[in-house]
């Protein structure tokens, strides 16, 4: 059903949207009808119970009519089936739920039994020594080869466009030099140190990934910016605001950072978006950004204002800017053109 409400504009656009109130009362019925039965299990556990504590206290006060107790102790003996009443209910309930439960443990199980697409680092004592990356005959890709023989050296507080047809592996280098996938041979350096010798912590201390569409949550400003450092003060948030040139805008809003920007930060625009992922990265203290398509849906002048905050970060920090746009690609110094895989042939770095 949320799936359904969100994209609601785009069936309707497409006009697809016919039948699918429909089908949405099927699966409200059918979801209907799953509980009716969950109800009547759990029903027909709670009367099980209470009918056969019933009969328990029927024969116990047959059985000691006649035995000559105490009134406390027949009122124990026969109160004593009573109490269990809650603890049994709670077992059939427990019954009840045993289906669901063994299923979401099978799907756990499958989840334990996966292989883990950043193995652990041969070497765990090792630090980088700065934030150079350097990549020697790296192919990459996640169940084939998608870039082959990658070869290139980006310094400290450089700054670098990768670009390519889409398809062609800018978004799977991204995701290499995040650690969030391995190269599929060659070496990935940063700071002078394998990745392989680096656990996760480490490089994506370092390396900051802020991909095409930066996630906001429905709530505020404030909290936006602290999933990057929730130790934060509205100082530190200020400064970082002020440093991708949003601290005006966000003072201008009535809440300030009480501003809540709405499911999927609904309540924004593209540009106030993405200087919010990258103030984000700023708190978070990466000391290379790798930015992917930064100026997807923006218009012009609001792309180029973007990219003149996100030059002015170097030399403090490392800019990689992925991206198919030639006003992008013009922009930088140093470029990185990726082809499909297909054609085996060294990569173009100049």
């Amino acid at each position: 059903m949320t799936e359904l409400v969100l994209a609601a504009p785009d069936l309707v656009a497409y006009a697809s949207a016919r039948g699918r109130d429909v089908r949405a009362h099927a699966a409200v019925d059918a979801l209907a009808r799953q509980d009716r039965r969950r109800a009547w299990a759990g029903g027909l556990g709670s009367l099980v119970v209470l009918v056969s504590c019933a009969a328990c206290v029927l024969a116990t006060a047959l059985l000691t009519a006649d035995a000559g107790l105490t009134g406390p102790l027949v009122g124990v003996l026969l109160l004593a089936p009573v109490g269990l009443v809650d603890v049994l209910d709670a077992v059939a309930e427990a019954e009840r739920l045993r289906p669901r439960v063994q299923a979401a443990r099978r799907r756990l199980v499958a989840l334990e039994g996966g292989s883990d697409p950043m193995p652990a680092p041969l070497d765990g004592t090792r630090r980088p020594d700065g934030f150079a990356l350097d990549l020697q005959d790296v192919t990459l890709g996640w169940d084939a080869d998608l870039v082959e023989h990658l070869t290139v050296h980006v310094p400290e507080g450089a700054r670098v466009v990768v670009t390519g047809p889409s398809g062609s592996g800018k978004s799977t280098l991204a995701a290499t030099l995040s650690r969030l996938v391995a190269a599929r041979s060659g070496t990935v350096r940063l700071g002078g140190v394998d990745l392989l010798d680096l656990d996760r912590e480490q490089v994506r201390a370092v390396v900051g990934w802020m991909q095409q569409d930066t996630v906001l949550f429905d709530t505020t400003v404030r909290e936006n910016l602290r999933v990057a450092d929730p130790r934060a003060d509205d100082a530190t948030l200020w400064r970082a605001l002020g440093r991708v040139r949003l601290a005006d805008t966000v003072a201008s809003w009535p809440d300030g950072l009480d501003t809540v920007l709405g499911e999927d930060g609904s309540r924004v625009s593209g540009g106030e978006r993405q200087r919010l992922g990258l103030a984000r990265m700023l708190l978070a203290g990466h000391r290379v950004l790798v930015l992917d398509e930064p100026t997807e849906h923006l218009d012009g002048e609001t792309a180029r204002a973007l990219l003149d905050d996100v030059d002015a970060l170097a030399p403090e920090h490392t800019v990689v800017v992925v991206s198919h746009a030639p006003e992008v690609v013009a922009r930088y110094p140093q470029r990185v053109d990726l082809r499909p895989s297909p054609v085996r042939r060294p990569r173009v770095v100049r």
